[in-house]
This record gives structure tokens, sequence and C-alpha cells, in this order.
């Protein structure tokens, strides 16, 4: 197979995480993302980074590998995001970043800062659906904290 475009890419990791997630095809989609950032590498489709790290890193990684790893990987999607302008998908790896680190069991007050962090970026750049995303689990975590 030929491929002539860094859009490959993203449509290859696109398709990874529906083989995992709506097919049960974990294998062929892992396989299939691991092909997506060879593809980044290939074409250095910058530009692409943040959308395919998000998409690896959200939803085919964790059916392989500890939250953890995920988790460890997103920093970079996000700085990618911010630094190639697609900010979208930084805030996307933003949002899933915060909330794997609270389903990975950090501690409570460094999701909080995360969270809040993230949030003040999120909500400056109207990115409301974003926003909306992160103050679900932001309630959670000011409850166990016993914020609110």
């Amino acid at each position: 197979m030929v491929i002539h475009s860094p859009l490959a890419a993203s449509a290859s990791g696109w398709y990874g995480a529906l083989l995992c997630g709506w097919s049960g095809e974990i294998e062929a989609g892992y396989e299939l993302d691991k092909l997506s950032i060879q593809l980044l590498d290939k074409f250095n489709a910058r530009s692409f980074v943040a959308k395919v790290s998000n998409m690896f890193n959200v939803f085919i990684l964790p059916w392989k590998e500890p939250l953890q790893n995920a988790t460890a990987a997103l920093p970079e999607a996000i700085q990618s995001g911010f630094d190639n302008g697609d900010v979208e998908y930084a805030f996307y790896a933003a949002v899933h970043y915060c909330n794997y680190l609270f389903y990975s069991g950090s501690r409570l007050n460094l999701v909080s800062e995360a969270q809040e962090r993230y949030l003040l970026t999120i909500v400056k750049a109207k990115y409301e659906f974003h926003a909306g995303f992160l103050r679900i689990n932001q309630q959670v975590v000011a409850n166990l904290l016993g914020k609110n």
C-alpha cells in the first residue's frame, strides 16, 4: 500500500479507534494507529500530531496498556496542538489528560490543579464544549476534596 498524504495519519487514527471501540478488534486498531504515528514521521506532519496523539492515547492505548501510559503521553499532544495551531485537539487532549489523571488514581490536589489550569485557558478561548466536559470531573474532584 502506497500512501501519499499526511491526512492518512489522521484517517487511520480514526479508523483504529473505530476498530477498538466499536468492533472490538483491539490488536488491529492498535497496529493501525501505530501506523498513523509512523505516517506523522514520514510526512513530518506536525500539524496532525495533536489529533493523532489524542486519538491513540485516548481511544486506543488504554485497551492495551495501563492508563498511566496514556496520561504520560497527553502533555505532548497538548503542546503540539498549541504549537501547530490545532487548539481544538490541544483542548481535547487537556480534558482527557485531566480526566485520566483522576481515573488513574493521581492525588486529588494534583488533579484539581491541572483541571483549574486547563479550564482557565479553555474558557478564555471560548471552547464551551471542552469547558463543560472538563467541569464534570472538576466537580467530582471538588466534592471529594470537600470543597463543595
